[in-house]
């Protein structure tokens, strides 16, 4: 079966376009994927999930069993209600994937610090973080590199491996 990924994103950037590309053109993947238009406003763009995604996630708790993984963009915690929130966590309890890609919307910056996601994340986040301007290279720590899921991706985070640079990063 195909691993049926929902993406929630609040601005068009150029991370979620090349998700959307990637994992579109994946022929394991059946990929759903919002984007916000202005307030309270979505475009749903999937491949025929059955979920309602007009407020962005599911609005149901039924929903979010349509799918594997739920990867939030750069969205604010404001554009979800608490029982989304809480469905979502839900979700990811009982063994749903969550991927949190960050932005200027995103951990404290966008709200989550005392939403019903903080506590399951692997970051402790305050509304006083915010983003970290500038372009940085990032480097692995010994445990990182030692890491199973970095397996293969020495070369990406080499010296000088220019292609790795972030043009910012979220602050938790």
């Amino acid at each position: 079966p195909r691993i049926r990924v929902l993406i929630v994103e609040g601005v068009a950037r150029n991370e979620y376009r090349f998700l959307r590309r990637v994992l579109g053109s994946d022929p394991d993947v059946s990929l759903s994927d919002v984007v916000k238009l202005r307030k309270d406003v979505f475009l749903q763009q999937d491949a025929e999930s059955g979920a309602d995604l007009a407020r962005g996630l599911p609005v149901k708790r039924e929903d979010f069993k349509r799918f594997d993984v739920i990867l939030l963009g750069d969205i604010a915690r404001a554009e979800f209600s608490d029982g989304q929130l809480l469905a979502l966590r839900d979700f990811v309890s009982e063994g749903g994937g969550l991927i949190l890609t960050g932005g200027q919307n995103a951990y404290g910056a966008g709200g989550y610090a005392s939403s019903p996601l903080a506590d399951m994340l692997p970051v402790a986040i305050s509304d006083r973080d915010g983003q970290i301007e500038g372009t940085f290279v990032p480097r692995l720590t010994a445990a990182g590199a030692g890491h199973p899921v970095f397996r293969g991706c020495e070369e990406f985070f080499s010296q000088g491996a220019s292609r790795a640079a972030l043009d910012g990063a979220n602050r938790v």
